[in-house]
């Protein structure tokens, strides 16, 4: 059985992006205000929602390249650092 990524499920390829917000302005715009919004949430020194959803996850004892906030050294040094100064 494959197991797809959650980060497949969690944002929009540029195919679909063109082929469904170009067609559509109010959700074009919508898409860009979630955008804007979404940059409160991903700041790399604190958890934001997929530190928590790789975590459970990697408790279930599945993991992928593509668990990037836990996989990638230079994010897990910026959040030890962050650690060890707060």
């Amino acid at each position: 059985m494959r197991i797809q990524p959650v980060v497949c499920k969690m944002f929009l390829c540029d195919r679909a992006e063109r082929e469904v917000l170009n067609q559509n302005p109010r959700l074009k715009k919508q898409w860009e205000e979630l955008l804007e919004k979404k940059k409160q949430f991903t700041w790399p020194d604190r958890p934001v929602l997929f530190d928590f959803l790789e975590e459970v996850y990697l408790k279930a004892g599945l993991s992928s390249p593509l668990m990037y906030l836990h996989n990638s050294p230079g994010l897990v040094r910026v959040k030890q650092k962050a650690k060890k100064s707060s």
